[in-house]
């Protein structure tokens, strides 16, 4: 049950701050990418794409602040446009597999 409330809460951090930048950003691409930014703001937090259910669980939502959420959707952003941006390509699992290629720590922490 701690990996819901955990996941859960990530969610609610990230869809605020979506809210924040609505103005902004266009909705569509917020849209797509909000479980995108998720699962990697849950691997920013973890240290490491590799992240079992189990880890899930103790991972810190408090630890999450603006700074960081704008560098996760800057990057999810970046990997989306340069994947080729269409609705297609966002639910494609070569996109998430290049997301995970192509993270690291310094790229979002």
């Amino acid at each position: 049950m701690a990996m819901y409330h955990v996941t859960t809460v990530l969610l609610m951090q990230v869809e605020a701050y979506f809210r924040s930048i609505r103005k902004t950003t266009d909705r569509a691409l917020v849209n797509k990418m909000k479980f995108h930014v998720l699962t990697v703001l849950a691997w920013t937090l973890n240290g490491n794409s590799t992240l079992p259910g189990q880890r899930i669980s103790q991972l810190d939502p408090t630890n999450v602040n603006d700074a960081m959420l704008q560098k996760v959707a800057a990057w999810v952003f970046g990997e989306f446009s340069n994947f080729g941006a269409t609705d297609a390509k966002a639910r494609d699992p070569n996109f998430t597999k290049r997301l995970k290629d192509n993270w690291s720590v310094s790229a979002t922490a």
